[in-house]
């Protein structure tokens, strides 16, 4: 009799149930995106404070450098040959400038490095507006791609007032390319009053296509119309270049956040769900998580977290091991330092040099048998065992290591290489054996591949 209204009681309250925990859910997918959202707005604005920053400085360098060539009192030589070697000096010493040019107060061309090329872009209001701003030109070379140019200039002193007038124009492609290193996932675009309607922005950098994370389809499908519009604001960065009325815009591209944002979102809806299972299934995963965390530690205690080579430690106890148990006749070790690695760090920042590392990792194991040794020495140091290898054979090894290296990383890298028992009796004597014949290939021209000596009998 009361059965019926028992059971819509229930789907009732079930629904109510199902819609509360839905828009329980819902507000708190919601706070926890406008929360990432919010961070990655922060860590855009930092992007492109730090762009700003550099791109600013080297612009700020590029018009120092005109202002002291202006102070030369050779820029007031009557003879032009004189005032081209001087500029044409100066242009060795600067990869980024494009052109460098000479003009009366009138605005004649009186010289002008690379000869015939850019004085057309520089018109009479541009040159009279130059000694007091700067300018950006768009430069369409004959046979060459259109690019924009960073026009800056110098009066040189005279008690007249008519001094001669130097313009540098800097690539700004190139600018932006030693400014940019290590940008990867996000659009920069320079934004200037002096551009035309038809081109307000200067794209200085893109990712490329298909470049990052990128959210799974049913989750790009249903989330992404919805959040796509409002997010927008959230994944840009802008700042101004100081004493310049620029601005740079770094811009996130949204599948790559949408990938990012949504796993950060769910996490907490995930472990929700799981407490919603019934407890064997908790009690099963649980075991199965403890086994798997144990062999991750245990893995991530041998090996080197940037590079997933083992690390010095195993390293020292495997080759140890090896040689005590006497379970090969012939161990090989080839010991290998990347050459000129802190002029890579210095140059284009430790984030460069550690994707060289990894690179020179995954070549090393890819010019090496399953069951030899791997391992990051220590820094820029590497080492590896070859257990059974004569050392004739592991000259070959190592030849073929450093030539693959050579051809497909951007660096060098000296080699020296030992044997048990041909160079020595001990693991710490095929240590030692070995880097002396790597500071031996250091110091002839790097770059090499040198053997120790071996024992006399």
């Amino acid at each position: 009799m009361y059965t019926k209204p028992i059971i819509r009681q229930a789907i009732f309250l079930l629904i109510i149930l199902l819609v509360a925990f839905i828009l329980f859910a819902g507000l708190l997918v919601r706070g926890r995106l406008l929360s990432t959202l919010s961070a990655t707005k922060q860590q855009q604005e930092k992007k492109a404070a730090r762009v700003a920053a550099r791109l600013g400085e080297k612009l700020y360098q590029a018009r120092e450098r005109v202002r002291i060539l202006a102070l030369n009192p050779l820029m007031e030589d009557e003879e032009p040959q004189v005032v081209k070697e001087l500029l044409m000096k100066t242009m060795e010493g600067c990869l980024s400038c494009e052109a460098l040019l000479v003009t009366d107060h009138k605005g004649s061309l009186i010289t002008e490095i690379p000869p015939g090329s850019l004085h057309p872009y520089l018109s009479s209001e541009k040159l009279v507006s130059l000694p007091s701003r700067c300018e950006l030109l768009c430069i369409s070379p004959a046979g060459g791609e259109d690019h924009f140019a960073f026009a800056c200039s110098a009066q040189t002193e005279d008690p007249t007032n008519k001094g001669r007038l130097i313009i540098a124009l800097l690539n700004l492609n190139y600018v932006a390319e030693t400014t940019l290193l290590g940008n990867k996932d996000d659009e920069v675009l320079l934004l200037a009053d002096q551009l035309t309607d038809a081109n307000q922005a200067v794209l200085l950098f893109a990712p490329e296509a298909g470049h990052g994370s990128a959210p799974p389809p049913f989750i790009a499908a249903t989330f992404g119309p919805i959040i796509k519009e409002k997010a927008a604001p959230y994944l840009q960065g802008t700042a101004p270049i100081s004493e310049l009325n620029w601005t740079i815009t770094v811009t996130k591209s949204f599948e790559s956040s949408i990938a990012e944002n949504l796993k950060t979102t769910f996490s907490g809806i995930r472990f929700t769900f799981f407490l919603l299972l019934p407890i064997l299934i908790m009690l099963v995963l649980t075991i199965i998580a403890i086994n798997h965390s144990r062999r991750y530690f245990k893995e991530l205690a041998l090996k080197d977290g940037l590079t997933s080579l083992y690390n010095h430690c195993f390293f020292q106890t495997e080759l140890q091991t090896l040689i005590k148990r006497k379970l090969h006749r012939k161990i090989s070790l080839l010991m290998l330092d990347l050459d000129n690695f802190k002029h890579i760090n210095d140059t284009y920042g430790h984030q460069a040099g550690d994707e060289i590392l990894q690179r020179v990792a995954a070549i090393m194991l890819e010019n090496i048998r399953e069951t030899d040794i791997a391992a990051r020495y220590g820094g820029e140091e590497f080492a590896v065992i070859l257990p059974g290898i004569s050392l004739r054979e592991a000259l070959k090894v190592a030849e073929r290591i450093r030539k693959a290296i050579k051809d497909q990383c951007a660096c060098t890298i000296s080699i020296g290489v030992s044997a048990l028992p041909e160079c020595a009796t001990t693991a710490k004597e095929l240590i030692k054996t070995a880097d002396q014949a790597l500071y031996r290939a250091k110091a002839k021209c790097k770059d090499r591949v040198e053997v120790a000596e071996q024992q006399s009998n």
